[in-house]
C-alpha cells in the first residue's frame, strides 16, 4: 500500500509540473502574439512616443519570459531531485526488508532445530526431582524448554546454527545437571549445618536454663534455711522448741538461750516415727546448707547417721508391736537382721563399744577388719554385727566430742566478763 501511494503522489507531482509548463508556453504565445500585433500597429503608427511605449512593453515581456523560464528550470531541477530521493528511499527500504527477512528466516530455522533437538532428547528426572515433587515449584521440570527469544538474539548476533545441534544440547544439559547436583549438595550441606547449629544452640539454651534453675533452687533453699533459723529463734524465745531447734542450739550456743547439758543424740529418745522422719528432713537440709566450717559438716553428718539408725529401730519396733497386737509372726526380714548377734550377748557388745572415744573406735574398727580379712576372727557373724553397730557408736562419740568442745567455748565466753571485772577491782 505504501509503494502504491508513493507512485500515485509522484504522478500527481509530474502532472502538476507539466501543467505549469503548458501555462508558461501559453503565456509566451500570448506575449508573442501581442508583440506581433504591436509591431503591426507600429508600422501603421510611426510616432516617437508610441514607439517608446512599445519598446518598454517589449522589454517587460522579455523579462517575464526570462523569469518564467528560470522558474521552469528550477521546478524541473526540484522534480529531478525528488525523484532521486524517492529512488534512494526505495532502495534502502528494500535493503532493510531483506535483512529482516533473512534474520527472521534464520531465527525460525534455529527454533525449528532447537525444537527438533528437544523432541529427540528423552525426558528424564532432574537430579531426583519430578514434576510433582521439587523445591522449585515447577510442574514442567522434566520438559525441555526452548528459549525462542534468546535463539533469535543469538542468531542475529552471528551465532552459528551448529550450536543448536543435539550434541551441543546434550553437552549443555550435562553441564546443567552437574551444576544442579552441586547446588543440591550445597543445599543439603547447609541444611545439615543449620540443623547442627540449631541443636548446639538448643543444648546451650538447656544448659543455661539448667544452670539458672540450679542457681534459683540454691537461692530458694538458702532462703528457706534462713527462714527456718529465724523461726527456730522465735520458738526458742517462746519456749516451744522442736528437736531441730535443740540440735541447732547445741552447735551454736547463745547467752540468750543458755546451753544444753545432754548430748545431742539424746534428742531422739521418745520421738515417734513421724517426728523422726520430719527431724531427718530438717537434718538433711542443714547438712546441705550449713557448711560454714568442717565442724558443722561433721556434726550434721553424725546426726544423720544416728537419726537413720534410730528411725530404723523405731520402725522395727512399731512393726513388731503391730504383729504382736494382731497375733501374727514378725516379718522375716526383721528376724534376719538379728541373726549375727544373739540377744544374750547384746550387753557384751554394748560394754565393748560404749564409753570409747572416736579415735579408740577407729582403732577397734581397723583391728576387726584386719582380723576378718586375715581369717583369724573366730565368730565372723558376731564381728559383722559389731561392725554394723560400730559406726553408730562412732557417730555418737563424734557428737560427744563436738558437744564437749562447744561447752568449753561457752564456759570460756562466760568466764571472760568475770576476769575483766576482777582485773578492774585489782586496779
Amino acid at each position: 500500500m505504501g509503494a502504491h501511494g508513493g507512485s500515485k503522489s509522484k504522478r500527481e507531482t509530474s502532472s502538476s509540473k507539466s501543467s505549469r509548463r503548458r501555462r508558461g508556453r501559453s503565456d509566451e504565445e500570448e506575449s508573442e502574439s501581442a508583440l506581433a500585433s504591436e509591431s503591426e500597429s507600429d508600422s501603421r503608427d510611426s510616432s516617437p512616443p508610441k514607439r517608446r511605449e512599445r519598446s518598454r512593453s517589449r522589454s517587460s515581456l522579455r523579462s517575464r519570459r526570462r523569469r518564467s523560464s528560470s522558474r521552469d528550470s528550477e521546478a524541473s531541477d526540484d522534480s529531478d531531485d525528488g525523484s532521486d530521493r524517492d529512488r534512494k528511499r526505495k532502495r534502502s527500504s528494500s535493503k532493510k526488508i531483506t535483512d529482516e527477512d533473512v534474520a527472521e528466516y534464520l531465527g525460525k530455522k534455529a527454533q525449528k532445530k532447537a525444537l527438533k533437538v528437544a523432541k529427540k532428547l528423552k525426558s528424564q528426572t532432574v537430579s531426583g526431582y519430578s514434576n510433582d515433587s521439587n523445591p522449585f515449584g515447577d510442574s514442567n521440570l522434566n520438559e525441555k524448554f526452548v528459549w525462542r527469544k534468546k535463539i533469535e538474539r543469538d542468531v542475529s548476533q552471528g551465532v552459528p546454527l551448529d550450536v543448536f545441534s543435539v550434541k551441543s544440547e546434550k553437552k549443555k544439559q550435562k553441564e546443567r545437571m552437574a551444576e544442579i547436583e552441586k547446588v543440591k549438595k550445597r543445599r543439603e550441606e547447609r541444611a545439615i549445618e543449620k540443623a547442627q547449629h540449631e541443636e548446639e544452640m538448643a543444648l546451650l539454651a538447656r544448659e543455661r536454663a539448667r544452670a539458672e534453675f540450679q542457681d534459683w533452687e540454691k537461692k530458694e533453699e538458702e532462703f528457706h534455711f534462713d527462714q527456718s533459723k529465724f523461726r527456730s529463734e522465735i520458738r526458742l524465745r517462746e519456749g516451744r522448741m522442736k528437736p531441730i531447734d535443740v540440735l541447732s542450739k547445741h552447735l551454736d550456743p547463745s547467752d540468750d538461750f543458755g546451753i544444753e547439758i545432754n548430748e545431742p543424740y539424746m534428742v531422739f529418745k521418745g520421738l515417734t516415727v513421724k517426728e523422726m522422719e520430719e527431724l531427718r528432713d530438717d537434718i538433711k537440709m542443714h547438712l546441705d546448707l550449713d557448711r560454714a566450717t568442717p565442724t558443722h559438716i561433721e556434726y550434721w553428718e553424725a546426726l544423720l547417721v544416728v537419726c537413720d539408725w534410730e528411725l530404723a529401730e523405731a520402725q522395727k519396733k512399731d512393726a513388731l508391736d503391730r504383729a504382736r497386737v494382731r497375733g501374727e509372726q514378725p516379718p522375716a526380714e526383721l528376724l534376719a537382721e538379728e541373726r549375727g548377734l544373739h540377744s544374750s550377748i547384746e550387753a557384751d557388745v554394748k560394754n565393748l563399744l560404749q564409753g570409747k572415744t572416736y579415735g579408740e573406735l577407729e582403732a577397734l574398727q581397723s583391728q576387726i577388719e584386719s582380723q576378718m580379712r586375715s581369717g583369724t576372727a573366730k565368730v565372723v557373724e558376731y564381728w559383722e554385727a559389731v561392725l554394723k553397730r560400730l559406726h553408730i557408736y562412732k557417730a555418737k562419740a563424734c557428737l560427744r566430742e563436738i558437744h564437749t568442745k562447744m561447752l568449753r567455748k561457752h564456759l570460756a565466753r562466760l568466764e571472760q566478763p568475770v576476769e575483766s571485772e576482777d582485773n578492774l577491782e585489782i586496779d
